[in-house]
């Protein structure tokens, strides 16, 4: 879970930067999804448990989206025309 909440935060914060992040994340957790299929193949399963939610990851995913919003829009104006000519 935690690789998922670093890879949202690197979308959300960076996506200006490095557009193609997001069809990067999707190739690999692909990759990792084919992974993990073929070795319940071979393991036994767990048992299976019950959770609510994403547990401590919501305040988190809240507080990068806000952020994230945030400093997008600072990327956005700063990589703008009008402001390059100001500098």
């Amino acid at each position: 879970m935690t690789q998922i909440v670093l890879q949202f935060g690197f979308i959300v914060f960076f996506n200006n930067i490095f557009p193609y992040s997001v069809v990067t994340f999707l190739v690999v957790n692909y990759f990792r999804l084919k992974m993990f299929a073929s070795e319940l193949e071979t393991r036994r399963r767990e048992l299976p448990s019950i959770y609510f939610g994403v547990g401590i990851y919501t305040n988190l995913l809240d507080w990068m989206s806000y952020l994230g919003f945030f400093v997008n829009v600072l990327f956005t104006y700063l990589k703008s025309e009008s402001v390059q000519h100001q500098l």
